[in-house]
């Protein structure tokens, strides 16, 4: 991990509201404190039980403000196991959602009726907006997050024509849901891409979900199937001109090669 220091641009543009917003938002308390200069949370527990607590000012005003902001963006990295960098673009993109919402909400309720056509113009941004948010989430392992952010970016999608990002999506939740284990939704879910990219005439993502759902197969014993599924993602990795991808799914192909041996000994 690379701290970040008080003397970063990032640090020195940071909004102390949206830093408090986005530990509430994730589950951390705020106590009460007798220092009116110092806001504390409490938050997940340490290796040994006890409660993380965390320390913002109550103002930038402070000379040491600035610190304890840069501390406590370190602190979120160390606990979320990722970058600072990437603690910042998470506040900023809960934020941008916040905003979405809430411009929403005084669309709806707006007089004359003719500003709610603006709704659209919202709607694509906040659903690219929860599809990095969940890319974040996912690298994180904070699998059901992510899955909540890419719904949310799927509903949006399933009101448009645009067929591919769709598409795009449901792979997405696909390869969240496979590794967390639940092969059957995995499936589904494959499928449904599968079929868009099918109709959209899109060869690399077609032969992507042959390949999921080859490794699918074989994993659930339907070795026949995963044959057909690897054999059909290897031929259009080949003329996609992806060699590294087909030689992938000619890897797994001999693996349901060599499982097929072991049933016919067996038999």
């Amino acid at each position: 991990m690379i701290p970040i220091t008080a003397e970063s641009p990032e640090i020195r543009n940071l909004q102390l509201e949206k830093i408090v917003v986005y530990l509430l938002r994730n589950g951390w308390r705020k106590l009460s404190h007798p220092n009116s200069s110092l806001t504390v949370f409490e938050g997940f527990a340490d290796d040994s039980g006890n409660p993380i607590q965390l320390v913002l000012p109550t103002s930038l005003e402070f000379w040491d403000s600035l610190m304890l902001i840069a501390k406590a963006i370190n602190l979120l990295a160390a606990i979320e196991e990722c970058q600072p960098r990437s603690i910042l673009e998470k506040i900023d993109l809960q934020d941008n959602i916040a905003d979405f919402n809430h411009a929403k909400e005084i669309i709806k309720s707006s007089e004359p009726e003719s500003l709610q056509s603006y709704l659209p113009y919202l709607q694509k941004p906040e659903a690219n907006t929860h599809n990095r948010l969940s890319a974040d989430y996912v690298s994180e392992e904070r699998w059901y997050e992510g899955l909540a952010q890419l719904q949310a970016s799927l509903d949006y999608y399933r009101q448009t024509d645009n067929l591919e990002r769709r598409a795009d999506v449901l792979n997405q939740i696909a390869r969240v849901q496979l590794l967390l284990g639940n092969w059957d939704k995995a499936r589904m879910l494959y499928r449904d891409a599968l079929r868009l990219y099918t109709h959209l005439g899109k060869k690399e993502g077609i032969a992507n979900c042959h390949l999921a759902l080859g490794r699918i197969m074989l994993h659930l014993n339907y070795t026949e199937d995963a044959q057909k599924e690897l054999e059909n993602a290897s031929v259009l990795f080949d003329e996609c001109g992806l060699s590294q991808r087909q030689a992938e799914a000619q890897e797994v192909l001999q693996v349901v090669s060599q499982f097929k041996s072991k049933q016919a000994i067996k038999i």
